[in-house]
């Protein structure tokens, strides 16, 4: 840190970790309890690792040395355009609802194996992986998977999930785009997040594929089907090394400078929620934050009497029946208010799509004391090179 010499740094472990505790999913996260391990060094090949296969009647099965406990069959993962609803946000930053919620209804739509439950608790570190060889019948497509905790009541929480683009797993791998040849099979890896997380004893885990994953991940320009070779698949579970040791962490409350005087001028809320139209059979899903996605609310920086007011809106829709009915709309508002000076921005943008191309639109509207001062419309069109 700027200006402490003598901070202790290098008497630190190599690498120190946090491992949360298993709990019941919940959209809403305050506090994740958990331990803080620590290692002297860190290499990631000598990391243990529990193997798990395919087994038959969609049982997750640890590969024997032999391999004779591995399926022999081909698993077909071809799930409806609308499972990934129960995803989340993809950058959490401690908002309202931004959480996985239970897995179950995303774990129904999919091709999922469980193991069968622990004899004892297991502390996963590191990135889970993924890997099978596949093959799908457009050109485009995605292979998505997740690991869950499977409470014994069936609740699920997700640990951490991977996808993987096809057309990067060609000869050049991410560096480059090679379409998939439909029938044609190549070998997938799916890395999954980085993760700590204990699953305790008397728990399963499990293993959830899928080809789409709305409204995280843009649909594919076309219905896939993956047909997926289990003699093949291996899921890779990275475990806490026997040479770790729990350890105090770092302070839990953090030091921080003195608040900014501020009054709150009118609450704010955060609303999330998903509806579908059973006519149309198509999902919307909407986050609506009046004072912004944090729900802070309207308020005035008291030391210079200015007011802030941040809006958002989001809206996602997309029928079942056609990967190109999806569309995104995205509206904020930012008001700043002071003395004499008021100026208020309004921005919308929308994306759509058809088979070859993203079309965006953006309209930005700016009012100084209630009077335009600027006005802008943006368009792009993108060609689908690789979604």
């Amino acid at each position: 840190m700027k200006g402490i010499t003598d901070n202790n740094v290098p008497s630190w472990p190599a690498l120190q970790a946090y491992i949360e505790d298993s709990l019941p999913p919940c959209t809403s996260k305050p506090v994740a309890p958990g331990k803080w391990v620590a290692m002297d060094k860190w290499v990631n090949a000598e990391a243990p690792t529990v193997a798990y296969g395919l087994g038959a009647q969609r049982f997750l099965t640890e590969i024997s040395k032999d391999g004779a406990n591995m399926a022999t069959c081909t698993v077909m993962v071809r799930t409806p355009l609308n499972h990934g609803l129960m995803s989340g946000e993809w950058m959490g930053a401690g908002v309202l609802g931004e959480t996985a919620g239970d897995q179950r209804i995303d774990n129904g739509l999919a091709v999922t194996y469980t193991s069968a439950p622990l004899t004892a608790s297991m502390d996963i570190l590191d990135q889970p992986t993924f890997s099978v060889r596949l093959t799908c019948d457009q050109p485009k497509g995605l292979l998505f998977a997740q690991l869950c905790d499977i409470a014994p009541g069936g609740a699920a929480t997700r640990i951490t999930y991977g996808m993987k683009n096809l057309v990067h797993c060609g000869p050049e791998g991410d560096r480059a785009i090679a379409l998939v040849q439909p029938g044609q099979a190549v070998q997938v890896t799916v890395k999954m997040d980085f993760c700590g997380y204990c699953v305790p004893a008397g728990h399963s885990v499990s293993l959830l594929l899928a080809n789409n994953y709305w409204p995280m991940v843009w649909c594919s320009p076309a219905n896939t089907t993956l047909l997926l070779d289990a003699a093949t698949a291996v899921f890779l579970l990275p475990v806490l090394h026997p040479s770790a040791a729990i350890v105090p962490g770092p302070d839990p409350i953090p030091e921080v400078a003195a608040s900014t005087p501020m009054t709150v001028i009118s609450p704010g809320y955060v609303d999330r929620f998903v509806s579908y139209d059973i006519v149309r059979d198509t999902w919307t899903c909407v986050t609506s934050g009046v004072g912004g996605v944090f729900g802070e609310g309207i308020f005035r920086f008291d030391d210079i009497d200015t007011t802030l007011e941040h809006n958002l809106r989001r809206e996602l829709t997309l029928s079942n029946r056609d990967p190109l009915s999806a569309h995104y709309t995205v509206t904020q508002k930012v008001k700043v208010n002071r003395p004499r000076c008021v100026t208020d921005v309004n921005i919308t943008s929308t994306q759509h799509c058809d088979a070859e191309y993203l079309y965006i639109r953006s309209t930005i509207k700016a009012t100084y004391n209630d009077e335009e001062v600027f006005e802008k419309n943006l368009f792009r069109r993108v060609r689908r090179e690789a979604i």
